[in-house]
């Protein structure tokens, strides 16, 4: 709960001049966005009213009652006229335009933007505010002594809406601490902090070079920390873009802390729910302290700008701990009664038999795309391993036509900003990233990933998204298609889901109210072709092929209590799918009659079944290779010896003896698991000699331990 916050709804952006009473009983007049002349106010943190009960009741404006002269009526929240710098007969009337498009030109003439700002803009093409845009940036400039939380789609130009303010503070204020950090940025992942800082130097710097004065530092984990440290010394930035572990780090250390981040006024946390998703509330909350305790204009001078795709009750604790300001303002540009998913993407989700049709249907799909289309297609997998497998499946299938590019967490960081850039280069009306340069057909090209491309990035004219099963998060599915129809334009989602995955969809309804109308069902595959292609790719790689399915298991362990799956039948699918696809075929008819195809399982070690699959053996063996086991209960099988004891003899067949060669310490331990702990999170790769590590042999973390299958971007 906010203290003295004021809640500015979606809708319509009618503006009021309202009679404020705070809980204190102070009146005074302030500006309020309103949906339908509404103003919704949340109590003090002082009350006993409980958060649902604080927004319960409505004050309903009538606009016969607006003060008259709105002019003399509108006040800021600041006492300092000359910081704020704002005309007090301008700001009002471009407040009333919020329902409609807001031209820079307007901003300029409030005396809210500088020309400096105005130039570079123009210059760029931003000649109108994006509504999300509109409805943050003017309170943020005018409500100096408030903080903002913004609740807006994802797609929307967030990223401008705060770095708009950033700039204009920094120009206003440019005399004043000219060497120092003056606002910070915290993004999740690495991959968006570079974004962010990508889009400051696209719009601001080259747009116009006197802006260029006001330097950014990025601040991210997989790069040397000690280095950075000096380019800050000789760059000395105003602007600090980072992900959370690599910053705290760098707070930690409070000599580094004191010459660069005493005079921070800005922090902005971007993408807030991706960040408490991915565990970094902790570190959030020690940044925040450490930066207000260090602050030389005392303990509540910093503003907190949070800016969320949803609103929940832990966002809602988070901006508490955050938010040390009077006045807080959360602006909603999201209509509860709307969907949260972009209006203007065409959903679709194709409902396939097992696991392997899922595969052999979603290759065929993207080919098909990529050969009649001039497409740009993102494809979302479900953990790390099936991403690098499933690349290499496509990359396969493609015959070289267009290219494809993998993305995980666990490549070095200058690989995966590699793959971002040349990703986001390419473009669907050329094929200078074309793999095979003889090729005739132009193609956008192809990005395979994890969530780790899901959240706040930004790949342009992206045409279609392509989900190969469900998501790691019932959200995520959400930040998935919100790849495409970004910036007013339209695109397309398609969902591949098992027969067993269907539950997921009942799941998104209920709680995200979204409802995919297009649905078919596929319960055959007659591309021959296609299939002896994956049959090949996964016996040539059976490492990566057997580390990727054991993965799915994992991964579905984990999401089964939130789309209410079935893990046995899920369990029961990845064994047969793995025995299907990897059933040979006599294609060119060489085979002497009556021979028959030795069918392969899935081999999973008991560690792997104890404490993590937790199904009785009884059941698993008919769908996987456990090995030698004995019985030792009415309840299940325990392995007699482990892995490297075990003859050779001990497999069901010959192919299966190639086991014995590989140990099975990776299968006990996280393979999401990073050695760098120091880092914004687990994207640094474990295997620092090498961009991936398909066939290695994961470090232990514990022996025994139940490893962590949520995707480690």
């Amino acid at each position: 709960m906010f203290k003295k916050a004021l809640y500015i709804s979606a809708s319509q952006f009618a503006v009021r001049n309202v009679l404020k009473t705070t809980t204190t009983g102070v009146n005074s007049l302030t500006p309020v966005f309103s949906s339908l002349s509404t103003v919704k106010r949340l109590a003090s943190t002082n009350s006993n009213i409980s958060s649902s009960d604080a927004i319960e009741k409505e004050t309903f404006v009538s606009t016969d009652n607006v003060v008259a002269d709105s002019k003399d009526a509108f006040t800021t929240t600041s006492t300092n006229e000359k910081k704020n710098d704002i005309e007090k007969k301008d700001t009002p009337e471009l407040l009333e335009k919020l329902d409609e498009n807001v031209h820079i030109d307007s901003l300029k003439d409030a005396n809210l933007l500088d020309a400096s700002i105005h130039k570079a803009l123009d210059r760029q093409g931003f000649r109108t505010l994006t509504p999300v845009q509109s409805k943050a940036i003017i309170p943020i400039l005018s409500q100096v002594d408030s903080d903002i939380i913004t609740r807006a789609k994802t797609g929307t130009g967030k990223t401008l809406a705060f770095l708009i303010p950033i700039f204009q503070h920094l120009v206003k204020t440019r005399r004043e601490s000219q060497y120092m950090v003056r606002a910070i940025i915290v993004a999740p992942t690495r991959d968006l902090a570079i974004q962010i800082e990508n889009e400051i130097e696209k719009v601001f710097y080259k747009n116009n070079y006197g802006l260029q004065k006001f330097e950014t530092q990025l601040l991210i984990g997989g790069t040397n920390l000690r280095e950075s440290i000096k380019r800050m010394e000789k760059k000395r930035p105003n602007i600090v873009v980072a992900t959370p572990g690599r910053l705290k780090d760098v707070l930690s250390d409070e000599r580094v802390a004191k010459r660069f981040f005493k005079f921070v006024d800005f922090k902005v946390f971007d993408e807030a729910d991706t960040l408490l998703e991915v565990g970094f509330r902790e570190e959030m909350e020690e940044i925040s302290d450490m930066l207000n305790e260090i602050n030389e204009n005392g303990l509540n001078h910093i503003r907190t700008l949070l800016f969320s795709a949803t609103f929940n009750d832990k966002v809602e604790a988070l901006s508490n701990k955050l938010m040390r300001k009077e006045n807080n303002t959360f602006i909603d540009t999201v209509d509860e009664n709307e969907p949260e998913v972009q209006e203007k993407v065409d959903q679709h989700v194709t409902i396939t038999s097992n696991l392997a049709l899922n595969i052999l249907s979603s290759l065929e799909y993207i080919k098909k795309n990529m050969d009649t289309q001039n497409s740009k297609i993102i494809v979302f997998c479900p953990s790390t391993k099936f991403t690098s497998l499933y690349g290499t499946l496509l990359t396969k299938v493609s015959e070289g036509k267009f290219p494809v590019y993998t993305l995980h967490g666990k490549l070095q960081q200058n690989t995966r900003t590699n793959i971002v850039a040349r990703f986001k280069k390419q473009d669907t009306n050329n094929s200078r990233g074309n793999r095979n340069r003889n090729s005739n057909n132009t193609s956008g090209g192809v990005l395979v990933c994890t969530d780790v491309g899901a959240r706040g990035m930004d790949y342009p004219n992206i045409n279609q998204v392509v989900q190969v099963g469900v998501p790691t998060k019932l959200a995520n599915y959400i930040h998935r298609i919100g790849r495409t129809a970004r910036a007013g334009k339209t695109g397309k989602s398609m969902l591949f889901l098992t027969k067993a995955e269907t539950n997921f969809l009942d799941a998104l309804s209920e709680i995200k109210q979204v409802t995919i109308e297009n649905q078919q069902k596929v319960s055959s595959f007659e591309d021959e072709q296609i299939k002896d292609v994956v049959c090949k790719v996964l016996a040539k790689d059976i490492d990566l092929t057997d580390e990727a399915f054991t993965t799915i298991l994992g991964f579905y362990k984990g999401v089964t209590k939130e789309y209410r799956l079935n893990f046995e039948h899920l369990c029961k699918d990845v064994g047969l799918s793995y025995t299907e696809l990897l059933r040979e075929r006599d294609i060119d008819g060489d085979k002497e009659e009556g021979e028959e195809n030795e069918d392969k399982k899935l081999y999973i070690p008991q560690s792997f079944v104890k404490n993590v699959i937790q199904v009785p053996n009884r059941r698993l063996v008919q769908w996987f290779n456990l090995g030698k086991f004995v019985k030792i209960e009415d309840n299940g099988f325990e392995n007699k010896n482990n892995r490297f004891n075990n003859s050779r003899g001990s497999f069901n067949n010959k192919f299966n003896n190639r086991y014995n060669q590989r140990g099975s310490t990776r299968y006990n331990n996280s393979e999401r698991g990073s050695n760098n702990r120091n880092s914004d999170n687990n994207y640094g790769s474990s295997n620092r000699n090498s961009d991936n590590n398909y066939g290695s042999k994961y470090r232990r973390k514990g022996s025994g331990k139940n490893p962590s299958f949520h995707d480690d971007y």
